[in-house]
Formats: structure tokens, sequence, C-alpha cells
């Protein structure tokens, strides 16, 4: 994990002080969510905070209402469209009438597992018994673009090519990996 951070530090990443067993519980309880264990070990060691992260320390208003709101975009995006989702087998015999597709759409969409954001609009899944994809989303198109924290950090910022993922190693998730 060291290696990595200095790494990214070496691409003009910012860092400031890792965050403590409190603050990541506070910020679990105050956004309803758990990070993955890998990102609980990154963020204990260092807090990304150059741009495009997301400050989990600055409990500003602003702050608050702009994670708030990243956190609900991809459910959001995809409720507010979902004619734009294409029918995933894994999803059964897809419904001939169309409010009857929606309905069984919102469904899946609000039953999905909670993605947390990263960066811009890169999310991972908050799974605890193992690695956790990196997704990139922007409304339905969605892409898979790490195989786990560590290979999506050294993918973004060049320190290896996402020609390098092996998306085999992928275990899916539902419904989000439903979408690629």
């Amino acid at each position: 994990m060291r290696q990595l951070i200095e790494e990214l530090k070496e691409q003009g990443i910012i860092f400031d002080k890792g965050l403590s067993s409190v603050e990541i519980s506070t910020i679990e309880k105050k956004y309803d969510l758990i990070f993955p264990s890998e990102m609980k070990s990154l963020y204990r060691k260092a807090l990304l905070i150059s741009r495009g992260f997301y400050n989990w320390r600055d409990f500003s208003e602003r702050n608050t209402q702009l994670i708030k709101q990243v956190l609900n975009r991809p459910t959001d995006s995809l409720l507010n469209n979902t004619s734009e989702i294409d029918w995933s087998e894994s999803w059964g015999s897809e419904p001939a009438n169309q409010m009857e597709r929606e309905e069984v759409l919102r469904e899946k969409i609000q039953s999905a597992p909670k993605l947390i954001p990263i960066y811009s609009h890169r999310y991972i899944t908050s799974f605890q018994d193992r690695e956790n994809p990196v997704f990139s989303i922007v409304g339905s198109d969605i892409i898979y673009y790490g195989e786990n924290l560590i290979s999506y950090l050294e993918i973004e910022f060049g320190c290896k090519s996402r020609s390098d993922m092996d998306i085999t190693k992928i275990e899916p998730v539902s419904f989000w990996s439903d979408l690629l």
C-alpha cells in the first residue's frame, strides 16, 4: 500500500493524513455505507484529496450534500432513464409491457448493491468478504475500470495500463455487472 501511495504522489496526487477508526465509523454512519476493507486500509494510511476525489473528512454542508448526491447519482440516473437500460438475460424474460419492464427495472435498481464513489464517476461496491471491482459509471454507460481498488488506482493514474486488467478475475456484482 505504501508503494502505491508513493507512486500516486509521484503522479501529483495530494494526500491528507489517514482517517482514524472513529472518523471512518462516523463517515459510515453519516452516509449509511460501509467502506470495503481495502478502502479502509488505504484511507487509514492516507486520504486522497486531490481534485476529483471525495474528501470524506470534510463535513461542511456543501461537501456533505455533494457526497450524498454522488452516492445517489448512479441509481438516480438509471431510475430516470430506464428506457436506456438493455435487458439482461440473467433477469429472466423481458416483460412485453413497457410499464411492467420499468417496474421490474426500478425494483432491481433499488435493490442493487450500494456503490461508493472513489474519484469522479468511478465507484466501488462495499462487500466485505471479497475483492470489489471498480466501475466507471456515466448514466447507463458502465464498464469495469479496475479489478479492485489498487488495480483501479494504478490504472487511473498511469502506473498500469487498462489493458493489463484481467476481467476474468472479477467476481460479478449483482445488477451492476449485468449492465456491462
